[in-house]
């Protein structure tokens, strides 16, 4: 397996031991996978009870609230552990397949799941609700503009919440094998 790693490795020419580039990409894997639990963990927050406390307030008040959240929530740290895992994850894949010279089925698994199922959902599906919901002001509410966001943004997000936490378990399998 060694001389395997060895030829990607020299072809490259980064000049590593074998075991040295090995052992970085599993450790990469297993900051992957706690990175994606991270996102899992974040998600899951609003699917178990930040949305559920919303839904107890007056609507007018539940939409200030989430518009406030979706401009806090654009900040150096989630978008490295919300936005960089996926970006890094796809790093990591062609990293190990180009120097290793063999597909990896768990951290290829991990990163589709991440960048499908995290990153599209967010992309297609929460943020423009999100971006929606930023337009909204005292004029524009009306009785329903709460309901007809937060249904919708939960189903989106239960749907990132189970894809992160796959995406993590697939990326810790990787990081152990």
């Amino acid at each position: 397996m060694w001389a395997h790693v060895g030829r990607g490795a020299r072809r490259l020419g980064c000049g590593m031991s074998p075991s040295i580039l090995e052992s970085g990409l599993q450790s990469s894997a297993f900051g992957l996978a706690v990175a994606a639990g991270l996102t899992g963990g974040m998600t899951l927050a609003f699917s178990n009870f930040i949305m559920r406390a919303f839904d107890r307030l007056d609507a007018s008040a539940a939409v200030r609230a989430m518009q406030e959240i979706n401009l806090t929530v654009m900040n150096p740290l989630f978008m490295l552990v919300f936005t960089g895992t996926g970006f890094i994850a796809l790093g990591v894949f062609v990293a190990k397949y180009v120097t290793v010279e063999r597909l990896d089925p768990w951290l290829l698994a991990g990163t589709l799941i991440y960048l499908f199922g995290v990153c599209a959902v967010t992309a297609g599906g929460n943020v423009p609700l999100n971006d929606a919901l930023a337009k909204v002001t005292g004029e524009t509410m009306t009785a329903t503009t709460w309901r007809d966001f937060a249904s919708p943004w939960l189903t989106y997000n239960h749907l990132r919440t189970v894809a992160a936490a796959a995406a993590s378990l697939a990326f810790m399998v990787a990081a152990t094998r």
